[in-house]
């Protein structure tokens, strides 16, 4: 079990300190990401994408900054999922 959810798929290691590191696929970061996203605010990813680029969303909201940097939205045009 991780938190609520299975993930059957990833993959668990372990750097030279100790300090776990999960490597998810694709399709279980995506879901990660959506299950994170409404916990946090209520919305999907792509809700919460379309209402930030909107600027509808306000910056000094903690949840919506952690949210920023888990999607990495505005990092050099990189997305960390679609």
């Amino acid at each position: 079990m991780w938190g609520r959810y299975h993930v059957a798929t990833m993959i668990v290691t372990e750097t030279a300190a100790g300090t776990p590191v999960i490597d998810l696929t694709p399709e279980e970061y995506a879901a990660h990401l959506e299950r994170e996203t409404q916990a946090a605010i209520g919305m999907s990813v792509a809700e919460f994408r379309r209402a930030y680029a909107a600027g509808e969303l306000e910056d000094g909201d903690v949840a919506v900054d952690q949210l920023v940097g888990l999607l990495r939205i505005g990092q050099n045009g990189h997305n960390a999922a679609a």
